[in-house]
């Protein structure tokens, strides 16, 4: 029998929560939101699947590298379930013997994860940059919430991640603040 995952808010994540304006007076109000999946302009495709299994909700899971096998790491985006008004990206390994086939880290991830997730990063790039250079890739969400569930009051976010070559003190997960 496969180990059930924890709870995304219970692992090593980066939360992001989504609140509604009302227009009229300028009050912020809580609503449950849905998100799309995620986009951008890469060279390298994000690759990303559906995996089931998951009893907190609907999740997206992208690869950082070509490997699929038992141990391969992945981005494991926990897109807001029924009623909530969060998402969670958490950083994953991949592991038949959990429920959703992804064991995520608790308290952080491994040397080796983020030199994949710093390959990642680099989408394709042939040669490394230069020392102390900062690379990003952003992923690009719509997220739109259900009770005002009309495309124009739909609006675009994005995650970005984010590494300095060949300095110290990654910057790993950013919306504009230091992690």
């Amino acid at each position: 029998m496969a180990t059930q995952n924890q709870d995304p808010q219970n692992v090593y994540n980066y939360e992001v929560n989504f609140t509604t304006t009302n227009l009229s007076n300028g009050d912020e109000f809580i609503e449950p939101h849905t998100v799309s999946d995620p986009n951008g302009s890469f060279s390298v495709p994000l690759n990303f699947t559906k995996p089931t299994g998951n009893a907190y909700g609907s999740i997206i899971v992208i690869p950082m590298s070509s490997n699929s096998s038992n141990g391969a790491y992945y981005l494991k985006l926990h897109l807001p379930q029924p009623g909530e008004s969060k998402m969670y990206v958490t950083f994953a390994q991949k592991n038949n013997s959990m429920a959703d086939g992804y064991y995520d880290y608790i308290q952080g991830i491994p040397e080796d994860f983020r030199t994949q997730l710093r390959l990642w990063i680099l989408d394709g790039l042939n040669q490394l940059p230069v020392n102390g250079i900062s690379k990003s890739k952003t992923l690009v969400f719509t997220v739109k919430g259900i009770d005002t569930n009309v495309s124009s009051a739909s609006v675009q976010f994005t995650v970005s991640f984010g590494a300095t070559f060949g300095g110290k003190g990654d910057n790993i997960l950013s919306d504009g603040k230091t992690k």
